[in-house]
This record gives C-alpha cells, structure tokens and sequence, in this order.
C-alpha cells in the first residue's frame, strides 16, 4: 500500500490591511504521505506511532490557527461596527447656528393699529372677509389705546370722515419707523363701508447674546436630542424709547391705559414666540439677559428646532 512521504503545504492568511496594517503571513503544514513512498510489509509500529504524533500535531496546529482567524474577524467586525456609528457630537448644530435661528424665531413685541377709512362699526369677528357682517363696538380713535399711543407717538393721524368714521393714516415719520423696523401691513378688512388694515409698530425685539454648548441625549438608539441654553438681551426701538418710565408716551397714560396697553402687546404663548416683555420698557441698565433652553432635534434629514423652554 503506497504511503505519500511528508509534504509541505503553503497557504497564506490575508487580514484587512486598511484596519490592521499586518504583514501576510506564510504557513506551513506537513502532509504524512507522499506518493513515492511504499509503506513496507513488515511490523511497523514505531513508524505507525511517529506518523500518529505528526498528524495530531498537525491537528493541533491548525486549531490553533483557526482560533487566532476566528478571533482577529470578531475584532474586525467591532471596529467595523465602531466607525460606521455616528458621533453625535459632530452632527449637533454650530452654535452660531443656534444664535441665528433663536433670532429668527424670537417675534417683536408689537403695536397693532387699524388704519384706513374705519368707524364704530367696523370690528370684523373673523378673517375679515367681504361676507361677514362686523360688529359695532363703539370703537373711537381717542378710546382706543393703541392708536392713543401712535398719535402720541407722531406715527399716525387721525381725521374725521363723517359721523363715527375716521380716515387714519401714516404720518412721514411713521412711514419712515415702519420701513427701518420693518413693520408688517396685514388682515385688509374691507365691506360695509369700511376699508382698514392693520400695521404693526415694533417697540422692541429679542436678540441672543449667548449660547452654551449643547447637552447630548440619546432618546432612543441612534436619535439624538440637543439641548442649548440661550440668553437674550431686548433691542428697544424708537417706539419702545417713549415706553420707559420716563418716556414722553409712557409717562402720560393713566394706569388704566398702562393695563390695557400690556395686555395688546403680550399675545398668548401659541401666537407669540419669545421672552415675556413687560412695562414700561427696560433702560439699558435694567435690560438683563433672559435665558431659554432651545431644543434641537434631527427630522427628516434636518435639524429642527422642537422646543423652547423658558428658565
């Protein structure tokens, strides 16, 4: 019966070189047979125990061998796994991002006031649509207090046009204010005689002044929340000037106008975004930062802002 002679075998193991930078590596492993050899006839039993020991070496080797691949592929497959992850870190919005989109989404504190040709009858209850029949509220321009502060102001002037009509409109100085604080013109009501809209008239407007680094929170695996704390200062136009305590329109309002003045510019929480403004407007010694925390969450591709919390 043939016995093949013993017969180096080379193979080479290949590992990742991009992530482990190793070196091939050649091994050899010895084959028992050979085909030139004849096994003899006669007892052999120290050549048989020789040969025996060289396979179980050979077998022995080679486990060892397939251990040390199986365990250098689980660490592949980590390392893999580690630099697909992404750092949230990297994905959390710049912080001068953050500044400039609290600044856009902080609204002015505002002056609403109808101008046009009005009158007592004409406060529409809805959108101010052609259809829709207004209500008489006995609205005059020296009870209204908005307009009181305009005209007091030197923005608007208000003429009679008739019994309980009145056409009210910008003064040069108004039109200029409304451009450089870029005032709104917005909800034309026109029927029954009357034709109005409403101009809005900045008095001040929130601008951040700081932002801090953001707090990182994993919501659930791989969604990231991020969270700022932004301080705001108030910018107080011209308008807002006259609002001071010391100012020419503010300190001549009774304390019933004063109310009622607050409650026109401080709209509900669901229309108005930005820090609670309060009267009279601040001097510049008495404007403090007012601190938020800004919520920044990752949608559909995009970073949005979610949520504005008060502090």
């Amino acid at each position: 019966m043939p016995i093949m002679a013993p017969k180096t075998l080379d193979f080479t193991v290949v590992l990742d070189r991009s992530l482990f930078a190793l070196q091939m590596r050649k091994c050899s492993i010895v084959s028992p047979f050979s085909e030139t050899e004849k096994m003899p006839l006669k007892n052999n039993a120290g050549s048989f125990k020789d040969k025996d020991e060289s396979l179980s070496s050979v077998a022995s080797s080679g486990k060892k061998t397939k251990s040390i691949v199986d365990a250098l592929i689980v660490v592949m497959i980590a390392i893999l796994i580690g630099c697909s992850a992404k750092d949230p870190a990297k994905e959390a919005p710049l912080r001068s991002d953050v500044q400039v989109r609290m600044d856009r989404y902080y609204l002015p504190v505002e002056l609403a006031v109808d101008i046009g040709h009005t009158g007592t009858q004409c406060f529409f209850p809805f959108s101010g649509q052609r259809n829709e029949e207004p209500i008489d509220l006995g609205y005059t321009p020296d009870k209204d207090v908005p307009t009181v502060i305009a005209v007091r102001a030197g923005l608007i002037s208000v003429n009679p046009a008739g019994k309980n009509w009145w056409d009210v409109s910008l003064t040069e100085k108004g039109k200029a204010f409304f451009e450089n604080e870029h005032g709104v013109r917005q909800f034309h009501r026109v029927g029954h005689g009357c034709d109005e809209y409403q101009v809005t008239f900045p008095i001040a407007r929130a601008f951040v002044v700081d932002v801090s680094s953001p707090k990182i929170q994993e919501e659930e695996p791989g969604s990231f929340v991020y969270e700022y704390t932004a301080s705001s200062k108030w910018r107080i136009t011209d308008l807002g000037k006259a609002l001071q305590s010391d100012g020419e329109v503010y300190s001549l309002l009774s304390a019933e106008q004063r109310q009622d003045l607050e409650k026109s510019i401080n709209l509900p929480g669901d229309i108005y975004h930005g820090p609670k403004f309060t009267l009279p407007a601040p001097h510049e010694s008495e404007n403090v930062p007012h601190s938020v925390t800004a919520i920044f969450k990752k949608k559909n591709g995009s970073m949005v802002l979610e949520k504005v919390r008060s502090l």
